[in-house]
């Protein structure tokens, strides 16, 4: 089902964000190319400190909130396969707090990608219960905040041994 015509710069505004700039209606997987082009904000963030890190979730979390119930509106679909400013957010949590590595970076897209394809227990339960805009954004905060969890367990553990690895290579 294609999005409607859009009329108001409102509705257009919505789309743009709900939709990270039309991204959602373009990709072929629109939720990893999202979190994919997300990683370098990511990192910019991650760089800034975790205080403009949080601001600026939460900001992108509110205003994803009223885009994606803008958009669902239009097509009328409660959380429709173009909305990926979800992910855009949920990537933004796993990595919020992580180690400073290069790893971080890479493991958290995998396992936020997993976790927000999956939808074990409780994130199910989100996904299929909680409505509207804020329904669309939370079950990708929660799995955003489980793989930050396994995050910060995975990375300390992994990175010693793989940089071992890479330096016998090269």
């Amino acid at each position: 089902m294609q999005p409607p015509v859009h009329r108001t710069k409102t509705e257009q505004l919505a789309t743009a964000i709900a939709t990270v700039f039309h991204l959602g209606e373009v990709a072929p997987w629109p939720g990893h190319y999202a979190t994919l082009v997300t990683v370098p904000l990511a990192v910019l963030l991650h760089w800034l400190g975790p205080w403009p890190h949080l601001v600026v979730t939460l900001l992108l979390l509110a205003v994803g909130t009223w885009a994606a119930e803008r958009y669902s509106d239009l097509t009328g679909k409660h959380d429709h396969r173009a909305i990926v400013i979800d992910e855009v957010v949920g990537y933004l949590v796993t990595v919020w707090l992580a180690p400073w590595h290069f790893l971080s970076f890479f493991f958290g897209y995998f396992l936020f990608r997993v976790l927000d394809g999956l939808k074990p227990g409780p994130l199910r339960w989100l996904d299929r219960h909680v409505k509207g805009g804020f329904g669309v954004m939370i079950d990708d905060v929660a799995a955003g905040a489980v793989a930050a969890l396994i995050l910060h367990w995975l990375v300390p553990w992994t990175a010693p041994p793989l940089f071992a690895m890479l330096q016998r290579l090269w």
